[in-house]
Order: structure tokens, then sequence, then C-alpha cells
């Protein structure tokens, strides 16, 4: 219990540690320098539309067989609670595909949720193109933006909050593809966007492998329990 509690602890503190320096850098209150040690330009303001495509999602009709349990990863917002994904808990076929509003996003995309969900996001991590439900409106990046920038971007609570701002609806709440596009971000160079998503890809890992050494040590506490209370 002492080992479970003391890296419970780690974990908070690194989460608490990265959420104030991405207060800071996002704020450009801290800056990156180049290699050399040259200043990096000014950030750009520019719109979501200027950053990435936006490519909503569809579900195919679930009363016909041929349309599920093929070679195309269908997503949805319940299996967006990571960085990374890699497959889907459904797959669809390519006539689900062609049948429905779902459209291929490639590796690297944004899958961001838009509807009842807004803002959870991960990265398309598949070797492949993956496909979502309709509660999404991912994000194919422009060649000026790093999808790993994107997507702390996204998770920076400014962001967040904009989100939720132009959300509507009066059964659930939903971002339109319209209202998306809209919202702005400051955009820095490609090579500082690179430091900046390199810097917390490095707090990311450290919090999974202490999510894993967690999980482990309930899983051998767990073990020790079952064997000593036969």
């Amino acid at each position: 219990d002492q080992k479970i509690e003391l890296n419970e602890r780690k974990r908070e503190v690194l989460e608490k540690i990265k959420k104030s320096l991405m207060q800071k850098i996002f704020s450009q209150e801290i800056r990156f320098k180049s290699k050399n040690g040259n200043n990096f330009g000014d950030w750009k303001k520019l719109k979501i539309d200027d950053v990435a495509t936006i490519q909503g999602g569809g579900t195919p009709s679930t009363q016909i067989a041929e349309y599920w349990n093929g070679e195309i990863q269908w997503m949805t917002p319940t299996e967006i609670n990571s960085k990374y994904v890699h497959n889907s808990l459904r797959t669809i076929t390519k006539l689900g595909l062609a049948n429905s509003s779902a459209k291929l996003l490639p590796k690297g995309s944004i899958l961001l949720t838009t509807r009842a969900t807004i803002g959870a996001c991960s990265i398309n991590n598949f070797d492949g193109d993956v496909c979502t439900n309709q509660g999404f409106q991912s994000l194919i990046c422009k060649n000026n933006i790093i999808s790993e920038f994107l997507y702390y971007s996204i998770n920076h609570p400014a962001f967040q909050k904009e989100m939720k701002k132009i959300a509507s609806g009066s059964t659930f709440l939903e971002v339109s593809p319209s209202n998306l596009k809209k919202i702005t971000l400051q955009i820095p160079s490609i090579e500082e966007q690179k430091r900046i998503s390199d810097f917390f890809s490095i707090f990311d890992k450290k919090i999974n492998l202490i999510k894993l050494k967690i999980n482990a040590l309930k899983q051998i506490k767990q073990g020790l329990m079952q064997q000593m209370f036969v």
C-alpha cells in the first residue's frame, strides 16, 4: 500500500508540473531556443482551418452484417483516453465505409471528440488509416503543423475552454465543424513545435511508466491477498 501510494504521489506531482509548464510555454512565458542557441521567431495566430483539414465521422447500419468486422479500424469516443490509439474495439468493412459518412483518417491524424464528450483527443498511431463515428471532428494536419504539437495545443486549458464555449445543442452539446474551424491557436515555427512536443513527450513517458508500475503493484497485491486468504 505504501509503494502504491508513493507512486500515486509521484504521478500527481509530475502531472502538476506538466500542467504548470504547459501554461507557461503556451503563453510564451517560457521559450525554447534552437540547437545553436538562437531565438525562434514569433508565434503566429492561426485558425484551426489554417493548420488542419476537418473530417467528420459516421456509423454504418448495424442491421447489415456485411458492414462490420472488416479490416478498417472504427473508433468511438470511449476509446479516446490516451495520447495514441493503435486499434479499435470494432472494425468495419470497405462496404460499410462506402455506405456511411465515415471517412478514412491517415496515421498522425488527431481524433477529436466533439459530441457529448467534448475535447478528448488522441493521435492515430495505427499503421494505416482509421475512421470514427459521428462523435468526432478529426483533424488531418497540414504541412505547417506537427501532430504532437497540435495534440498538446488541444489539451491546453484555453483551447478546451473555447471548445466548450462554442458547443451548442438541445439534446446534447456538440461542436460543429464550422465553429471548430474558427478557433484560433498560437503556432510557432516547425522547429520550436518539435522542441515543445519532444519536451512534453518526455513527461508523458514518465507518467505512463509510473501508471504501469502502479497497475503492476496492484496486481501483485491482489495476487498475494488471494494466496494468503484462501
